[in-house]
């Protein structure tokens, strides 16, 4: 349950969730009917299934962004009012 958890609510699903919500927003219904994903469904089914199809995509590639820039940063930077520490990774 926490490895679900992790996965649904880490910092690489909110980018996810920001770029589906903007898309859906921003994206006319039209645009999700040129590809039908069955041709017997109505077109509400076809459009439900292509949103679908496209959550799951960004999502996953969101994920893999993410995880592939966690696995290579050198640095963490905190900055504060009147402070700036950088915290480098790697031999001391």
């Amino acid at each position: 349950m926490n490895k679900l958890k992790k996965l649904l609510f880490s910092q690489g699903s909110n980018w996810a969730y920001a770029i589906i919500t903007a898309i859906f927003t921003l994206v006319p219904e039209d645009c999700f009917l040129v590809w039908k994903v069955c041709g017997e469904w109505k077109d509400s089914t076809n459009v439900l299934a292509n949103r679908m199809i496209v959550y799951v995509t960004v999502f996953i590639i969101a994920n893999i962004i993410h995880t592939i820039y966690q696995k290579y940063r050198n640095y963490v930077q905190i900055t504060g009012d009147n402070f700036s520490i950088q915290i480098e990774y790697g031999d001391l």
